[in-house]
This record gives structure tokens, C-alpha cells and sequence, in this order.
């Protein structure tokens, strides 16, 4: 049942985007001066500002109606990598880095102002810190984790290896496919149900969905979140007379009023666009989420297995899939010091390293590419040719190097590890 309260905050993020809307296309039907553009340019930020904050309001007054309390309680409840060390370790790390990575933004914007640095060795610098933080979350966290698996097999005084680590965990599945994309066992893995009813043990089945469940609750459409907070920083931008110039660097036939107006717009629509999408998408997020929890509170492993289809079915099913295999091997692994005898369906298997890294190449390679043509716009002036010639090897790049680089990346090396571990017996 939604509260008056939610209902009265969402009314209140309609009309404050409609509002800014109104306020950007303004000085379209009317001509103003220069300094009455930039007063309500001002104004549009602080609306937008208001919106974030109050959005964020709204989706705890949403959690409260549909969950009975915060989103963020319920998956510390459900997921059960909670118990992880690994886990905890990870989370503390994240929080540091968040916080360094907040200060160093803060610091960028402040010398920016101040005019030490200009706008496109700004931007330059914000996106490589946003590629630094993706990786400085992804990279140590799954170091760590192979290298306390092969701890679990070397002296007390001996160095531990994550490319070893990793060897070890995947020795079984390799000697099985040799990691062979198209052999029959994958797609016998794949075929097989979360519970047939004879091989596995409820128990585990049940603590596998939970982790797939944990991941799904613990998602959100971070690329709309993303792309407001992008719209928002190109409306702070609007008021910086560097960045028409910089727009009207790629564009000839554009002057700097007119990449004014159409930047403040275009920016200022597609934040309305985004907020409205957000506010009913979060809606159907906790509907989900209170599937979840009542599949849980059942204990009932049809419906929890009901759920997991749905789950599978519905966008990015598989990756959730993967992800929570990931968490099951690693809690495996921590409450058994082996990966033996824990069921391969429920594994991570190598090929699934493929489908986990898309998202992360997806962000790097368009991150990588905004930050080329921002260094380069200072060295040069770009016309229609050579931005054609430069869209179609860039494109080219990204089929390449998803399709062919990314599902070969690690792979030799974890097979020569795996070969080397195969001749001995102990390390089976």
C-alpha cells in the first residue's frame, strides 16, 4: 500500500521536472540577456539538486511501503555473502575508495573555478578516476580471493599466486571441456535445472538461489542513475563559457549562443526524462524485491525456484546468475577450504569470466574513448571526414576487442597453470 507521503513526493519530483522544462525553454520564446540565461540556468541546477535528494527520499518512502523497511536491510538479510570475509574485506575497501574518489572530484571542481586547469583536462581527469574506481573494486577483490585458495595448498613461508589460485579452482572444469567454449559439458551444465529433484541437496540449492537473489536485490538501473548525474554536470558546465567553445570546436556551423541553448535543453530533458523513468522504474524494482523476500520467508524451494526462473527470463537474468555462482563458489570455498564437491552447476566456470567483464568493458571502452577525444580535441580541430574515419575504427576497436581480446584474456596462462597442476596428485 503506498503512504500519502510517497504519493506527495512523487507529485513533487513531477512538477519540479516539469518546472525545469519549463524554465530551459524560456529563453527560446522570449529573448533574455546573457545574465537572466545564466540566473536560470542556476535555478535549473538547484531544481535538479532538489530532485536528486528528494528522489532519494522518495525511494526509501517506496522501500518502507513495499518492504516494511530499507532496501539496503533486506539485502544484508537475504544475501548470504554477507557472512563472507571476503566480503566485508571488499565493502570496507569500496567505502574507502568512494570517499577518495568524492574528495578528489570535489578537488578537480575547485581547481577548475579557480582556472588552473581548463575544461577539457577536467573532464579528461574525472573520467580516468571513474575508470580507476571500477577497476580498484573489481581487481583486488578477485586477487585476494584466488590467492586465499591457494593458500589453502602451500607451505605457511610460501608466497601465494592468484593466477595459481585460479588454476586450482578451475583445474576440475578443465580437465573436463579444456575450457573449450562449444564443448558438450557446457551445454549439458546449461541445461541442467538449479534442483532436479535427485542430485543436488535442497539445502544447497537454496543457499545458491540466495546468492543469485542477493545480486538481483542488490542491483539497480545504475545507468540511469548515471546518465542524470552526467545531465546534471553538463547544466553546472552550461554556465562555464569554456564549454561552448569546446562544443563549437567539433561543430563549425555552430555558434556559441546556439550550443548554449541547445545544450542547456537537450541536458535538461533528458534529466526530466531520466527522474520519471526512475521514479516508476524504482516501483517495479521493490515489487520484485518483495517476491524475493516472500520466496525467502517461505522457505518453500518451488516458489523460490519460480522466482529464479522469472529472474532468469527477465534482463540481465544471466548475469545475475553468474554473479551469485560466483558468491556460492566463494562461500564454498571459505566453509569447506576446497572447491571439491561443490556441485559444478553451481560454480562460475571460466567461460562465465566472459559474460561478468562485458559490463566492465563496455564502461572502460566508452570511457577510454570520450577521454581520446577530449585529449585530442586540444591539439586539433575536428571535421566531418576525419570524425567519420575516426567512428567507423572505433567501432571497429569495440567488436575486436569484445569479441575477440576479452574471451582470451587470462586464458593461456590459466591453462598452462592447469596443465602444470594436472601432473600432480596432490593438487588435485
Amino acid at each position: 500500500m503506498i503512504s500519502s507521503k510517497t504519493y506527495c513526493l512523487k507529485l513533487i519530483i513531477l512538477i519540479a521536472n516539469v518546472v525545469s522544462v519549463c524554465i530551459v525553454i524560456l529563453p527560446n520564446i522570449n529573448e533574455l540577456d546573457a545574465k537572466c540565461q545564466t540566473i536560470l540556468g542556476i535555478i535549473v541546477i538547484m531544481i535538479e539538486i532538489f530532485l536528486i535528494i528528494i528522489g532519494k527520499a522518495h525511494e526509501n518512502n517506496v522501500d518502507k511501503d513495499f518492504l516494511g523497511r530499507l532496501k539496503q536491510e533486506v539485502i544484508e538479510e537475504i544475501k548470504p555473502a554477507k557472512y563472507s570475509q571476503l566480503e566485508e574485506a571488499r565493502a570496507e575497501l569500496r567505502s574507502g575508495i568512494k570517499i577518495m574518489l568524492a574528495c578528489a572530484i570535489v578537488y578537480g571542481i575547485i581547481i577548475f573555478f579557480i582556472k588552473i586547469i581548463n575544461l577539457q583536462w577536467a573532464l579528461v581527469g574525472g573520467l580516468v578516476m571513474i575508470i580507476a574506481y571500477i577497476y580498484a573494486d573489481y581487481v583486488p577483490h578477485s586477487q585476494k580471493y584466488a590467492e586465499n585458495y591457494d593458500k589453502l595448498f602451500i607451505a605457511e613461508n610460501e608466497k601465494p599466486s592468484a593466477l595459481r589460485g585460479l588454476g586450482r579452482i578451475y583445474l576440475e572444469e578443465y580437465q573436463k571441456t579444456r575450457f573449450r567454449k562449444k564443448d558438450k559439458y557446457y551445454k549439458e551444465m546449461a541445461q541442467l535445472l538449479p534442483y532436479d529433484g535427485s542430485v543436488a541437496d535442497p539445502k544447497e540449492t537454496k543457499i545458491f538461489l540466495k546468492c543469485i537473489f542477493g545480486n538481483k536485490v542488490a542491483s539497480t538501473n545504475n545507468t540511469l542513475a548515471i546518465i542524470g548525474y552526467v545531465m546534471l554536470a553538463i547544466n553546472i558546465l552550461t554556465v562555464v563559457p569554456d564549454l561552448y567553445d569546446f562544443i563549437a570546436q567539433f561543430f563549425s556551423y555552430l555558434t556559441i549562443t546556439n550550443a548554449k541553448t541547445t545544450i542547456s535543453m537537450c541536458a535538461t530533458i533528458i534529466f526530466m526524462t531520466v527522474s520519471v523513468c526512475q521514479l516508476y522504474e524504482y516501483y517495479c524494482e521493490c515489487y520484485g524485491v518483495k517476491r524475493i523476500v516472500q520466496a525467502i520467508d517461505s522457505n518453500s524451494l518451488a516458489e523460490m525456484l519460480s522466482v529464479y526462473s522469472d529472474i532468469e527470463k527477465g534482463h540481465n537474468g544471466s548475469l545475475y546468475r553468474i554473479r551469485g555462482s560466483f558468491d556460492y563458489s566463494q562461500n564454498y570455498i571459505e566453509q569447506h577450504n576446497t572447491i571439491k564437491g561443490c556441485p559444478m552447476k553451481y560454480r562460475m566456470k571460466f567461460p562465465d569470466k566472459y559474460y561478468a567483464n562485458i559490463s566492465r568493458y563496455n564502461a572502460t571502452y566508452l570511457l577510454s574513448v570520450a577521454i581520446f577525444f577530449l585529449i585530442l580535441s586540444n591539439y586539433t580541430n575536428f571535421s566531418s571526414r576525419l570524425l567519420v574515419v575516426m567512428s567507423i575504427v572505433i567501432g571497429i576497436g569495440y567488436v575486436v576487442g569484445k569479441y575477440v581480446f576479452l574471451p582470451q584474456i587470462g586464458r593461456r596462462r590459466i591453462q598452462r597453470i592447469c596443465e602444470e597442476l594436472g601432473k600432480s596428485d596432490s593438487d588435485l
